[in-house]
């Protein structure tokens, strides 16, 4: 079964607000439930729970709260640019996220209904996806840290010229002889918002 918590449409109280949110699953019709958010305003929550990449939610220090009726078993959130280390933590656990990654998935060791996002740092969001179980959707990425020791290294001048110029390369090499294969970019994109999204994707 797949299923996962998706912030759908807000309504903002006093110091939270209330989110409608689908819990989805294969097979079975989609259930009914509550989520709340504290640190960020009905209109900034709608910012990170549309799926669209071109609107964020930023500050210099980031501290959010979600509160749901569905238990949390994971995290999914997608920066702008790869973010500086941040906390996710619930009443039973604290994790300290370290990795760098712009698309990163954390998982809970134990679900909770509620889940803190601290990021002393600040950064922004472009969105963020809560799920129930880690049967998870196609689109949620599983990032590894580089190779320390490569047995290919390719080199492209911008990001997806990788298989634009060498499209069986990479699939042959890295599949096919289990090879480790490193791809490295000559240039750099974050001018050029939402193209480092779309090269992860």
């Amino acid at each position: 079964m797949r299923s996962f918590i998706f912030v759908s449409a807000v309504m903002p109280l006093a110091l939270a607000l209330t989110a409608a949110v689908a819990v989805y699953a294969d097979g079975a019709e989609d259930k009914a439930a509550e989520i709340s958010a504290e640190g960020i305003s009905g209109e900034e929550l709608a910012l990170i729970t549309d799926g669209d990449y071109s609107t964020v939610f930023g500050a210099d220090s980031l501290r959010l709260t979600f509160t749901s009726s569905e238990d949390i078993k994971a995290v999914y959130i997608i920066w702008n640019e790869p973010p500086e280390e941040y906390v996710i933590s619930t009443d039973r656990e604290k994790i300290t996220v370290g990795d760098g990654f712009m698309h990163c998935l954390t998982e809970l060791s134990e679900a909770s209904d509620a889940v803190t996002v601290e990021n002393p740092y600040g950064g922004e969001i472009c969105d963020i996806y809560f799920f129930k179980d880690m049967n998870l959707p196609d689109f949620v990425q599983r990032w590894e840290q580089p190779c320390r020791k490569a047995d290919m290294l390719v080199f492209s001048a911008h990001a997806d010229d990788e298989f634009l110029m060498f499209g069986g390369t990479i699939p042959y090499y890295a599949k096919e002889l289990d090879l480790r294969v490193q791809v490295v970019y000559m240039t750099t994109h974050w001018e050029e918002q939402p193209r480092p999204h779309e090269l992860l994707d």
